[in-house]
């Protein structure tokens, strides 16, 4: 990632690189708040001290490879085929073969929710009889399916747990239809891989619909055995390197927001 020795933050606050990496990584992952003592067991650092670092860090990534996380397409194409072969190889495993070459998904689209506090609540200002924020404030930011307030975003995740593709934040009001349709990942797919003679797909669960570039799990009647099988084998295709897309999705998602 070409850091420096030393990152320093708007405030001139100074970080060893190597510090505010590692400090950053556990955030992103570790399931607490930076207030937490974790943080000063793992590294020294109080909460103020672990905001500033992680700050630092986003600062660092976002002006000097920010552009990656917006167009990540080009930078993996050559290794389509490769993702597509490795997807067919775990599907073999879970018992529903296909033969060598004769699979074209290479990797799996879905949204990821990011709760948040309550937006706008609270007065206005400060004083005694101060008026409210509007209601209507909170509930763009509200879903009633997972009775939270926040984020969502649309990544495509490869078999190597890294993001093909990211898009977004929008409200988690928004179901993932919505994302889909503006983020144009069907168009891009195809426009990336024009003049190609093999031409591959993402994969997406029953909330999405089958396209050029997309497919999702068989819905309809009179199923054959095979059909079956698959739409048993892919979901857990999708669980491939879990920990990784974690920690990936949410520093594409920091980023972003930084960014936006």
């Amino acid at each position: 990632m070409q850091f420096p020795e030393f990152i320093i933050n708007y405030s001139r606050n100074k970080f060893r690189s190597e510090e505010a990496v590692l400090v950053s990584l556990f955030r992103l992952h570790y399931p607490t708040e930076e207030s937490s003592l974790a943080f000063v067991e793992v590294f020294g650092y109080k909460y103020h001290k672990v905001s500033k670092a992680f700050n630092a860090f986003l600062n660092f990534m976002t002006t000097h490879w920010g552009y990656l996380l917006l167009d990540n397409m080009n930078y993996w194409l050559d290794k389509l085929p490769d993702c597509a072969e490795k997807i067919r190889e775990k599907l073999g495993e879970l018992d529903c073969p296909f033969d060598e070459g004769d699979f074209d998904v290479f990797g799996f689209i879905d949204n990821t929710m990011n709760a948040t506090c309550r937006p706008g609540g609270g007065p206005k200002r400060d004083g005694t009889r101060a008026p409210r924020n509007d209601p209507t404030i909170q509930r763009a930011f509200y879903n009633g399916w997972k009775k939270l307030h926040g984020y969502k975003w649309q990544t495509i995740d490869l078999p190597n747990g890294m993001n093909f593709h990211v898009w977004g934040p929008v409200s988690v009001r928004h179901n993932d239809l919505y994302t889909l349709s503006h983020s144009n990942v069907n168009d891009l797919l195809r426009d990336v891989q024009l003049g190609r003679d093999r031409q591959y797909k993402i994969y997406g669960d029953s909330a999405y619909y089958p396209d050029t570039h997309m497919r999702c799990r068989h819905d309809y009647d009179d199923l054959t055995y095979r059909e079956i099988k698959e739409n048993k084998a892919m979901p857990s295709c999708r669980e491939t390197s879990n920990g990784t897309m974690v920690i990936l999705e949410n520093i594409s998602l920091a980023l972003i927001i930084k960014m936006v």
